[in-house]
């Protein structure tokens, strides 16, 4: 099982209060591997766009299908999308499918701009993301 760093500095740091509490001798930590407080808040785990929320932005790209409105199609679309560490958007496929609906949940997220990459341990890193698109007629 592979823990992020944050879940495994938390671990380590409870193991050794826990091994403080019943030793009651002061432990001598090697920090230089310990991700410091500072970069782990820093850390963005997910990719994001820069001035607004993501799913509002995708929602307000949606064209519904007209054959979807025709048959009273409603649902929820989740896309999955891969974002490299340059924040480009490299692939897209449908995860949860509903017929007629697909598409259209393509065509919203492909026309995504460049997004700010997820940040672990300072450094940009690519993501895979799972986007539900709900489909709701009014």
């Amino acid at each position: 099982m592979l823990l992020s760093s944050r879940t495994a500095l938390i671990l380590f740091l409870f193991t050794a209060l826990q091994l403080k509490a019943q030793t009651g001798e002061p432990l001598a930590l090697a920090t230089e591997s310990i991700p410091s407080v500072r970069s782990i808040a820093e850390d963005r785990l997910m990719p994001s766009l820069p001035s607004e929320d993501l799913l509002p932005y995708i929602h307000r790209q949606l064209t519904y299908p007209e054959i979807a409105v025709e048959n009273g199609v409603e649902g929820t679309v989740v896309v999955e999308i891969s974002v490299s560490a340059a924040g480009k958007v490299t692939r897209s496929s449908v995860r949860q499918s509903v017929l007629l609906l697909d598409d259209a949940a393509l065509e919203a997220v492909s026309n995504l701009p460049a997004l700010l990459p997820a940040v672990e341990n300072g450094g940009p890193v690519a993501r895979r993301l799972l986007i539900p698109i709900r489909f709701r007629l009014r």
